[in-house]
């Protein structure tokens, strides 16, 4: 006879149970350990009021209501707040908020506070550790100074994402990547400063990064040499970084400074917060993270860099005595630290509490730290036990990085070796590269075009003159928001100087497609600016669209992207007004049926492999994925019953003329998923553009773009039938026709000065 039990007692019996199951991990994972753990002491100074898997840790020498206030609102996070000092009273009560005076901290019964003293910056480890003894899971940590902009929006916290892997090696510079390759962050080592730069990257799915350190725009912590060579002492160190570049992650065997100011940490990381106290306040972050870095390759854990998203309320201003006094061991030590953690080797038979102490004592033995700070790790490590924290397992160690050697084999493969989409690809990424600071000007970011650039756009129409006035500098729209995604069906590349120079005038963001990537490094020598290139897999134009997969797993923080040919001329002057949240697109759909024949809608591709016989295979797999994979079946019938809505049809499908479409952020998950799904089944451009938009949003809410399109003779007459009230012309291919003066004198004397609302004059 069975007998029920009631819910509130089988919670109480698995709740006993997954207690006792984590109390044997800890008892496993730290009674095998070689090093003598102290005993657990036992802490009582906790809230269940308080109990929470998201906590903000900020450090405060004077109570910042504001700030502060703002860091309390954040949904789903609680803050704690260490004060360094005891003069560092709350002027207010807030609400989510935990205030930890010095007395408090004290009585917490923590035994890392035994070797922190008043006033060091360290004092922070007893808010991660007040955080973690109240359920943290993920923290973030920063610092008073520190205002957010976006509400914690850019990090990542699913186990897996797309994006970016560095492929270089040894040292990786986060502010080249975001748009400022002269400045360099403290804590870079000098030696590295003048190495040659590498724009080469993995696209593909990686564990997200365990540890994600944010860009801090306005006043960022650069060396402090270098700010010293770029302002007055006294002045505000104003620079800007490329805030739409997309984040990245660093493989095993490369190492970054980063700091402790705009940090978030996920689980398996926060054994790593621990800040050394030996060391001045300039020096035990950028000591913590490159002792952090060597040990998260133990556990096959990565660093990551993710877009600005915070700017400090004021500046820090020093002298360059003192400068040079705190930060004495980040000066004439980091190479030091480096080649050593490089080299450095766990034993095998180590679990993962052995390595962080061994390396912990090795740290001492080097004179990185001094010895209290090997003892501190032994306190922190017992204080996380006794908060519940369950170290990561070690994994097989990855010493050295093999992301040069996968670019290399994928950049030199033959194009039609990986057909599927989510396979790695090789990248070529290059920011909006910022204004750089200056003793002698500000780092204001203009509106993305500069006399620079007009210089360029006067250099392609040499023997035009281009009158541009200052208001246009003004009155000019950039569209920073927007990728542009430019496709070669065949890769004619010599083409992109000429396309960057013209779409740049309005495009900060331009991201370039072909299937063959060494044309690409020959063609980036003779170009005037450097640009980002994607190698994919086309099919001669047939899955042009997987381009557009592409650009949105890196990650670019825009709010949509328009994918066209190399051969589309696109009037940009046009688009400003255009909603960014909706798609745009031709309005002449045609509906096919998927058992239509070719003699009934006379389209030729529709009797070739990548028309109707793709289709159907694709809408035969497509009705079996709610079985194979029930959590997207939601997915599936939305798409389904979208399209009937769309075609009027349950067998219907659409197409078009697709040379030109912008797809909504809002709309990207879903648009990645169904087309990598398109082009694994070979659904030719025409079909599957059309197709997929037509099942993610009604017709009535696409926008309709007016196109010139030329067939047969009316391409020899571009010039006549160019219209400028429309949105593009189709097709132009800009690098052939610039060499003939019938086309020269189309782009410099009509299209450009269009876009540069400029007036050009003959010589």
């Amino acid at each position: 006879m069975f007998r029920f039990i009631k819910a509130s007692s089988l919670r109480k019996v698995i709740g006993t149970g997954l207690l006792i199951l984590i109390l044997i991990n800890l008892v496993l994972i730290y009674n095998s350990s070689k090093y003598k753990l102290p005993e657990v002491i036992k802490v009582t100074q906790r809230s269940p009021l308080l109990q929470n898997d998201k906590w903000i840790v900020v450090t405060t020498s004077s109570f910042r209501e504001e700030d502060f206030a703002a860091l309390t609102r954040i949904p789903g996070w609680k803050v704690v707040i260490v004060a360094l000092r005891r003069d560092a009273i709350p002027t207010i009560r807030l609400n989510n908020c935990v205030y930890l005076d010095i007395a408090q901290q004290n009585q917490l019964g923590y035994k890392t506070a035994d070797f922190i003293p008043e006033g060091s910056y360290a004092r922070k480890n007893i808010g991660y550790l007040y955080a973690m003894f109240h359920g943290a899971r993920v923290i973030y940590e920063t610092d008073d100074n520190v205002r957010l902009l976006d509400g914690l929006r850019r990090f990542e916290f699913k186990t897996r994402m797309r994006g970016l892997m560095y492929a270089g090696e040894n040292m990786f510079n986060p502010f080249r990547h975001f748009g400022q390759p002269t400045l360099w962050p403290r804590g870079y080592p000098l030696s590295a400063i003048g190495e040659e730069i590498n724009n080469k990257y993995i696209l593909h799915e990686f564990k997200t990064p365990l540890i994600q350190q944010g860009i801090i725009s306005n006043d960022p912590d650069v060396d402090a040499m270098l700010k010293f060579s770029r302002k007055m002492t006294n002045a505000h160190f104003n620079a800007t970084f490329d805030n739409r570049a997309p984040p990245v992650i660093l493989p095993a065997g490369v190492f970054s400074p980063f700091n402790s100011k705009d940090t978030l940490f996920l689980y398996n990381a926060l054994w790593g917060l621990m800040l050394p106290t030996t060391v001045t306040n300039s020096e035990t972050d950028i000591w913590r993270g490159y002792w952090i870095q060597r040990l998260l390759w133990e556990i096959d854990g990565n660093l990551g860099f993710f877009p600005p998203n915070a700017i400090h309320t004021d500046s820090e201003h020093s002298t360059l005595e003192k400068t040079v006094v705190d930060e004495k061991r980040v000066y004439f030590q980091t190479e030091d630290v480096i080649k050593f953690l490089k080299q450095w080797q766990c034993p095998e038979d180590f679990i993962f509490y052995d390595c962080i102490m061994r390396l912990s004592s090795e740290m001492v033995n080097h004179d990185f730290w001094d010895y209290s700070d090997y003892d501190l790790a032994k306190s922190w490590l017992n204080d996380l036990k006794a908060a519940g924290f369950v170290l990561p397992q070690r994994r097989s160690p990855k010493p050295t990085s093999d992301m040069p050697s996968l670019f290399q084999n994928i950049s030199n493969s033959n194009s039609d070796v990986s057909k599927d989409p989510r396979d790695p690809k090789a990248v070529y990424f290059w920011p909006s590269e910022q204004n750089p600071p200056s003793i002698y000007s500000s780092a204001r970011e203009s509106n993305g075009m500069s006399w620079n650039h007009v210089n360029k756009v006067v250099k392609m129409c040499s023997g035009a003159q281009v009158s541009i006035s200052h208001s246009m500098f003004n009155e000019h729209k950039q569209y920073d928001d927007i990728l542009l995604i430019i496709v070669f069906n065949f890769p004619h590349l010599k083409n992109i100087d000429n396309l960057q120079t013209l779409y740049s005038i309005h495009f900060s963001h331009i991201l370039f497609c072909a299937n063959d990537s060494r044309q690409f490094v020959a063609a980036s020598k003779t170009l005037q600016q450097r640009v980002s290139f994607v190698k994919t897999y086309t099919v001669e134009g047939i899955v042009i669209y997987n381009c557009l997969s592409h650009a949105i797993s890196m990650n670019y923080d825009v709010s949509g992207y328009i994918i066209m040919g190399d051969d589309v001329l696109l009037n940009t002057w046009n688009i400003a007004d255009l909603p960014r949240d909706k798609f745009w697109f031709q309005k002449s759909l045609q509906v096919f049926n998927r058992s239509d024949s070719y003699e009934r809608n006379r389209w030729i591709w529709w009797k070739r492999k990548s028309g109707k016989r793709a289709y159907n295979n694709l809408f035969k797999f497509l009705q079996t994925i709610p079985s194979l994979n029930p959590e997207k079946a939601p997915l599936i019938r939305d798409f389904n019953e979208m399209l009937k809505s769309n075609t009027q049809s349950d067998d219907g499908l659409l197409r078009a003329v697709s040379d030109f479409l912008y797809v909504p952020t809002r709309f990207q998950d879903r648009m990645l998923y169904f087309l990598e799904i398109f082009s694994m089944h070979g659904v030719m451009l025409e079909l599957a553009l059309p197709t997929v938009m037509g099942g993610l949003d009604h017709r009535k809410n696409i926008v309709p773009i007016r196109g010139v399109v030329l067939w047969y003779e009316h391409r020899l007459n571009y010039t006549t039938m160019f219209n400028p009230s429309s949105h593009f012309m189709h097709p132009l291919k800009l690098g052939r026709e610039m060499k003939k003066k019938k086309g020269w004198h189309f782009v410099c004397s009509r299209v450009i000065p269009l876009m540069l609302h400029g007036v050009t004059k003959k010589n």
